[in-house]
């Protein structure tokens, strides 16, 4: 991504995937004519460090301690490791070098979260979690996890600035979801939910909530899953509790979800591991 301006950073600690915002200095074909442009570009800083980047192996690259040295003496300004004023990142990819100037960093919420009370392997990551709340709510919008489980995704929900409540059937996912929340200060729904409770015991096949989103990790087989009745129950229930829609699923939902009456339906194959597919479907309740 690229922006013409700094990004406010209540903004970009809510962003899925970026680490870092860097400034683009210089960029060459091969590690020679690098060297040559920076010297060229009569670079300076008071005091510098240059960390280094590998996409992926670039055919004429050299060892990158050595780049970096070589790099290194054409900046004027002092190396400092411990306190440097300006932090340079190289970047090499199969074709091209990028000197860059790292000019924002960003604290992510999951960076916290990791440290939860309960923490499952099975859970949905905090990035995939996010990444769905951002495409289906907006700040200050409300939204439902019917399935929360330990919770994850009304975490991320809140960390946003969305208005957010869970429920789940079993009540001790009920009482990890509320532990995992309120171990970062998350201990009552915010207004405008229908209900103080941030976290309830509820089937999603009959409870009867309103939100702008729902989002949801629907069961299918890590630790709980749902015969395809029960799944088609569930979804036909919420259809009209909610404008717009993320699931993750096992298999893909969109046959279900146009045959039950779901409008701009759109599927995305997330899977890593064959044994563990995973998809993300997005839909809305209005054509």
């Amino acid at each position: 991504m690229s922006a013409d301006r700094l990004i406010d950073h209540s903004l970009l600690n809510t962003l899925v995937g970026v680490r870092l915002v860097l400034d683009p200095l210089i960029h060459a074909s091969t590690p020679d004519e690098l060297i040559q442009t920076l010297r060229e570009r009569s670079l300076s800083s008071d005091a510098f460090v240059i960390n280094y980047h590998r996409i992926s192996h670039h055919p004429q690259r050299i060892p990158s301690r050595r780049l970096l040295g070589r790099l290194a003496v054409q900046i004027d300004g002092e190396i400092s490791f411990d306190r440097p004023h300006t932090r340079f990142l190289l970047v090499e990819t199969s074709s091209r070098y990028y000197l860059t100037r790292q000019i924002q960093g960003c604290s992510p919420p999951w960076a916290d979260y990791a440290q939860r009370p309960h923490a499952y392997s099975a859970a949905l990551s905090t990035e995939l979690a996010g990444l769905a709340v951002n495409l289906v709510a907006k700040r200050g919008e409300t939204l439902i996890d019917p399935t929360c489980g330990s919770g994850t995704i009304v975490y991320e929900a809140l960390s946003r600035g969305v208005r957010a409540r869970g429920s789940d059937l079993k009540w001790q996912w009920v009482t990890r979801a509320r532990e995992n929340l309120s171990a970062f200060g998350f201990n009552q729904a915010p207004a405008g939910l229908g209900s103080s409770l941030l976290i309830s015991q509820g089937d999603a096949r009959s409870i009867d909530f309103i939100a702008d989103a729902i989002v949801a990790n629907l069961p299918y087989g890590r630790q709980v899953s749902l015969s395809d009745h029960l799944l088609k129950d569930l979804l036909t229930n919420i259809a009209s509790r909610a404008s717009r829609f993320a699931f993750f699923s096992g298999t893909p939902l969109d046959l279900t979800l146009n045959e039950i009456g779901y409008h701009s339906v759109i599927s995305f194959n997330l899977t890593r591991q064959t044994s563990h597919p995973r998809y993300l479907t997005l839909a809305s309740n209005e054509r």
